[in-house]
């Protein structure tokens, strides 16, 4: 990975960064293809909406140098990560009242998903549940420790079990609501209505999920839905920025859960290439 921190080519970070001390911060993980930003303007607007939100002051102009810079620095089919904190500053928690922002790129080889678009992927339902939030719901900020025990869990299944790994691992809250996977969104279709999460006091809002509901001429449902709405669903399937539509041929909870690639989800797929 290449980095630069303030338009500077570096990997130190100081140890006085809030972003480092506190998670007091924000980021985006973009997906570069043909040296184009795929849905830039879904990750303007959020990363806008997450620093007005937490009250981090980066202006129009800031936001639109950082992504030329990303788009000027890409190399082909790249991930860049677009990372924002607080800077250095202010007495423990309580921040200083005029922030010196830092900003953070980097860049990384693009993952390919191809395979797992095409067959599928199997989820387990995690142990770990997303935490009830209103303040934050939505935003990606740098507080990602229920994602990282998540991910530590799902890892120790796959360690033991005989058959293929899970990929993702559902996320609900304290309440038994199904929000989202460790890493990505999650949808369903059933009776042709594609169903998901509402994601106001939990989860992430992801761009692809945004780009979805702006696209998708399907009714659409967006509310609080039990496990088993979603074991009761047609079709089942995740996504995120990078990896796009990913179908679910299976949900593992007290019992395996099966399901097929259907003609929805292939349509959402066609779809999502074409935006």
């Amino acid at each position: 990975m290449t980095w630069f921190i303030n338009y500077l080519e570096t990997n130190e970070v100081a140890v006085t960064d809030r972003g480092f001390a506190y998670g007091d911060g924000v980021f985006e993980t973009l997906l570069l293809d043909q040296d184009k930003i795929l849905l830039a303007d879904f990750h303007k607007a959020r990363l806008t909406r997450a620093c007005h939100r937490l009250c981090i002051p980066f202006t129009q102009d800031e936001l639109d140098k950082a992504f030329s810079f990303v788009q000027q620095q890409s190399q082909g089919r790249q991930c860049a990560k677009i990372i924002v904190t607080r800077g250095s500053g202010g007495r423990g928690y309580l921040p200083p009242n005029d922030p010196n922002v830092t900003l953070v790129i980097g860049f990384m080889d693009a993952p390919s998903y191809q395979s797992l678009a095409d067959l599928g992927v199997r989820l387990s339902v995690s142990p770990i549940n997303a935490s009830i939030n209103a303040s934050v719901a939505g935003l990606k900020h740098l507080n990602r420790l229920e994602n990282v025990l998540a991910k530590q869990a799902q890892d120790k299944v796959n360690q033991v079990t005989s058959e293929a790994d899970f990929f993702e691992s559902i996320l609900l809250d304290d309440d038994g609501v199904v929000i989202e996977c460790i890493q990505s969104n999650l949808f369903w279709f059933k009776n042709d209505t594609l169903y998901t999460p509402l994601l106001n006091r939990s989860g992430v809002q992801g761009t692809l999920r945004a780009n979805i509901l702006a696209s998708s001429s399907t009714t659409i449902n967006v509310g609080r839905f039990t496990l088993k709405d979603v074991l009761g669903a047609d079709e089942v399937f995740i996504c995120n920025s990078l990896m796009s539509v990913v179908p679910v041929t299976c949900i593992q909870s007290h019992f395996q859960h099966d399901f097929v690639i259907g003609k929805n989800t292939k349509r959402l797929q066609s779809l999502m290439k074409l935006n």
